[in-house]
């Protein structure tokens, strides 16, 4: 279902249901497009919050001018008001109350349809409205009008500009501020956007009234630029190695072409990227994509490059070789790329918002694959058609490579003959001995993950650049507590960036700006920007550990959340629903006491913290009697402790509230709600503690439901190194779970958040990677005309899932949702050096050669490809692992699952797939007569 249809259907529901109070605002149902945030512009400092909030509405104002700037929020900054604020006194006086007094200012001040009068000289509008919209016309609007007098509003009340009153506070490097939070869509530009809010805040900067300042915090676009630099810097380094590998061991202008196929391919990939229809953006998951597939686009062209070169020793037409030289070739590589791209696919087909970020990982490298095939069947080969010209310069570093070359080849020459080929004889001749160390090795590394030797966690965790502490108090705490706690985190980050930079031996504070803030009595909320040092130097978990401890308890909390990591997935929780709110709470509490014990778990907390205490006032019998009403109370209250809205004017483009309210100095002790007083029909009054009773009561101030049950939904913070979210669930579901839904008959626990994420993500990718499989059989299947040998290819692809398992157990890294973006790649080029070996068995085989011999001509004939294909692969991808920076640590999974795949599928493919091969029913056995004298030769 499309979105848009989806939401009609939504506000159709929701617009049918009847029962809303009569003022209370109207849903809004809208997309949710500006879901990232580009930077926090903060206003801060002044002499008092009054210049504070005009300067940011100044602020707000041009910043959402700029045509880079969509959307733009805020926090911290209050509605305006126009307030009317009568004197109680007067009012008793003249025999009025808050609801008469609003509705004579309605009366005078209103704005209605225009008229017509048609005249013989033309039309006329007609207006009889007149809306007061400023502080003159509110005051001399008249109440009480007689022959002899007139009371005009500002006689009986004041009449002033005002801003919203809350319990809120935000503020900045310890001054008072707002924050300005400018936010992007998919479609924006996060570069044009930082320069758009630089260019703003400088064209004001000299406008500011004294004390004030603007600054810009969790910028995200340098951010996202060092990342950018980063993997750039990464690739580069990567092509580099790739080159000299190429040059070492092919010949220099052969190697220059082959190379020169990897800007080619990654060239036409960003231009497919930029394709409305595609809509893909250059972001570290695209350019890692860059990045992994660098070794691999070569791998066809180093294979073609090769064939070529052997096929000018046989002719001295270049343009008939290059012609042969492809031809021989061209099924197995353009196959082999075919199925590369299919093993790249199945992210492609999963339909998951997390999954269609992560594919222009999948697009990226299918798009750069698309292109290398096009570059080595046209370009390449035109090229090396050509003869070579000699025009030679003599020099010491050509020497240096001509002597580089020809003894590196030599070393791959004398592994092909000393060690590889009487290996694979010796395999041959123990089939069954080699089969059973390789089944072994598969056994040994798939037990190491399941039984959690090498760790396993679904999601990675992505180390942030900001340090966040979120803290939830309990219903009814007073506001005075919850500023001093807001006091107490502000120090906490002080000494925790002194401890540390102490610790660390930092040039620096690890935090360079922190902004704190508290919505009413609720929650508070410390953001702190960590600077690059620390990123680099300090662990995340040493710098919460430090904050903790530096926080100590926080008197009147109910939840305390850490975190300075990224949640792609959302929240790890556990939801509990119930028909009952009570039963829910009581099974939520059994779950977190155990949670709190298992390891890595930190700030175990739930949602069902008690209700919000509230004052319920009904009418008493004397109340009725004297004909008061509920309605008529619920009005009293909710004006004279609230506010009565008159209406509401643009100012500026913002809105300003028009609005009537008693004195705030009136409305502050339970004495003075008793005695406000209450206007009877015969112009005589009551107060309201006469006629009303009052009962304390605590009402859930959100509710939250699932298929008409109450939920329960307990949150905490995993520290992954210890172990996952999912190995701590399974625990729970193991010796709890069962337990608890038996107790209490009804319940439901349920693993929500992350765990749906992953629950989705698997059976997406499931059904996903059984399509790609049938899809690697067809098109192995196609080349190789046989129904048994792709068979034999794809049996070596769980051998190179092994290796990659293996590797990170080496390195300590847990095998994640990002280790199989390398294992994918990792299957591509395996599957192409397979294809490519059994194609040249299947050669040797039809020209009559015997099936052993076959078997050895073609591991010795391919294991110089095979050999450059891995090392390009492998080289390309040094630089990444041998990045320090903790921003790259979470990349290096699929790194690792790619050079270890190959390392160990490499070996295990020019063994294992004749080995294979060996034991098929093959006509014409008596070829084998005349074997033994070509496996001799081989041999030797």
């Amino acid at each position: 279902m499309k979105l848009d249809r989806l939401i009609e259907d939504i506000r159709n529901q929701v617009e049918s249901i009847e029962g809303f109070p009569a003022l209370a605002e109207r849903p809004r149902i809208y997309r949710s497009e500006y879901t990232n945030l580009a930077a926090f512009v903060m206003v801060y400092g002044g002499d008092n919050n009054d210049s504070l909030q005009q300067v940011s509405s100044r602020v707000e104002r041009v910043l959402k001018k700029h045509p880079a700037i969509s959307k733009v929020t805020n926090l911290g900054k209050r509605k305006q008001l126009l307030a009317i604020e009568p004197d109680l006194r007067k009012l008793q006086r003249y025999g009025l109350s808050l609801e008469n007094l609003t509705e004579r200012i309605r009366q005078w001040s209103v704005e209605y349809r225009s008229g017509e009068l048609r005249t013989a000289n033309g039309n006329i509008v007609l207006q009889g409205s007149s809306l007061a919209d400023n502080l003159a016309e509110l005051r001399n609007i008249p109440i009480i009008t007689t022959s002899t007098a007139r009371v005009r509003l500002s006689d009986i009340a004041t009449v002033k500009r005002d801003y919203e009153q809350t319990d809120s506070i935000v503020r900045y490097q310890g001054q008072p501020a707002v924050a300005l939070m400018v936010s992007t869509s998919q479609k924006d530009n996060l570069f044009h956007i930082h320069e758009a809010t630089k260019s703003v805040l400088e064209s004001l900067e000299s406008t500011l009234p004294r004390n004030m300042q603007l600054d810009v915090m969790a910028d995200m676009s340098p951010y996202i630029s060092e990342q950018l630099d980063l993997l750039s810097s990464n690739a580069l380094q990567g092509l580099l190695i790739v080159l000299l590998l190429l040059v070492l061991f092919l010949d220099t202008r052969l190697a220059f072409w082959v190379a020169l196929g990897i800007p080619i391919s990654l060239a036409g990939a960003i231009t497919l990227m930029g394709f409305p229809s595609l809509d893909y953006s250059i972001n570290d998951i695209t350019l890692f994509g860059m990045i992994l597939v660098l070794g691999i686009l070569v791998d066809d062209a180093v294979v073609v490059g090769e064939s070529i070169h052997q096929a000018r020793q046989n002719t001295t037409d270049t343009k008939e070789a290059a012609w042969k030289g492809v031809e021989a070739v061209a099924v197995p590589t353009v196959f082999g790329v075919l199925t590369t791209i299919a093993a790249f696919s199945p992210m492609l087909w999963i339909e998951n918002e997390l999954a269609k970020v992560l594919s222009g990982f999948s697009a990226v490298v299918i798009f750069a694959l698309i292109f290398s095939l096009i570059e080595s069947k046209f370009i390449l080969p035109a090229h090396l058609s050509y003869p070579n010209t000699h025009a030679q310069t003599s020099g010491a570093i050509k020497r240096w490579i001509e002597i580089a070359r020809e003894k590196c080849n030599r070393l791959l020459n004398r592994f092909s003959d000393k060690i590889y080929i009487p290996l694979l004889s010796l395999s041959l001749a123990n089939r069954k001995i080699s089969i059973s160390l390789f089944a072994t090795f598969l056994l040994l590394a798939y037990g190491a993950m399941f039984k959690g030797h090498i760790a396993s966690v679904f999601f990675p965790e992505i180390p942030g650049r900001y340090a966040t502490v979120k803290v939830t108090m309990q219903h009814g705490a007073a506001n005075t507590l919850t500023e001093r706690n807001t006091d107490q985190l502000e120090q906490a980050i002080k000494r925790t960036a002194n401890r540390l930079q102490q610790e660390y031996g930092l040039p620096e504070s690890p935090v360079s700006k922190y902004i704190v803030s508290k919505e009413g009595t609720k929650t508070i909320e410390l953001t702190a920007e960590l600077t690059h040092d620390a990123l680099a130097r300090v662990e995340s978990n040493r710098f919460l550990e430090e904050l903790r401890l530096q926080t100590g308890i926080l008197e009147g909390s109910y939840a305390v959340k850490f975190s300075l990591t990224e949640e792609p997935a959302g929240d790890t929780a556990i939801a509990v629903s119930a028909s009952n709110r009570d039963q829910a709470k009581q099974v939520a509490g059994r779950l977190k006491a155990l949670l709190a014990e298992l390891p890595g778990v930190n700030d175990v907390y739930d949602d069902s913290q008690l209700a919000k205490r509230q004052l319920k006032i009904t009418v008493n019998e004397r109340g009725a009697s004297l004909g008061i009403d509920q309605s008529h109370l619920a009005v009293l209250i909710g004006g004279a402790f609230g506010q009565i809205e008159i209406h509401r004017l643009l100012d500026k483009g913002e809105e300003t509230l028009v609005l009537a309210r008693f004195p705030q100095t009136e409305t502050k002790t339970l004495e003075q709600l008793k005695a406000t007083p209450i206007n009877l029909d015969n112009n005589s009054y009551v107060s309201l503690g006469e006629i009303a009773q009052l009962k304390y009561e605590r009402e859930p101030e959100v509710i939250y439901r699932r298929n008409r049950d109450e939920v329960v939904s307990i949150y905490w913070r995993q520290n992954r190194s210890v172990s996952s979210p999912e190995n701590n669930w399974e625990r729970l579901k193991e010796e709890l779970v069962p337990e608890l839904e038996r107790l209490y008959p009804g319940v439901q626990i349920k693993a929500v958040g992350e765990f749906a994420e992953i629950v989705e993500v698997q059976a997406g990718f499931k059904k996903s990677m059984l399509l790609t499989l049938l899809l690697i059989y067809v098109l192995l299947a196609i080349p190789l005309k046989s129904y048994w040998q792709p068979l034999i290819i794809m049996s070596v692809i769980p051998m190179g899932f092994a290796g990659a398992i293996i590797g990170h157990g080496l390195l300590g890294f847990p095998v994640s949702l990002l280790s199989l973006f390398g294992m994918m790649a990792m299957t591509g080029v395996v599957i192409n050096d397979s294809l490519v070996l059994m194609s040249r068995f299947n050669q040797l085989y039809a020209q009559g050669v015997p099936v052993k011999t076959a078997l050895l001509q073609a591991g010795k004939s391919r294991v110089r490809a095979i050999f450059l294909t891995t090392v390009t692969t492998i080289c390309g991808l040094l630089p990444l692992l041998a990045e320090t920076s903790e921003q790259a640590q979470y990349l290096k999974p699929a790194a690792i699952s790619l050079v270890f795949g190959e390392l160990f599928a490499t070996p295990i493919t020019l063994i294992l797939i004749p080995l294979l091969l060996s034991f098929g029913q093959y006509k014409n056995t008596s070829r084998s007569d005349s074997a033994s004298l070509t496996e001799q030769s081989l041999l030797q």
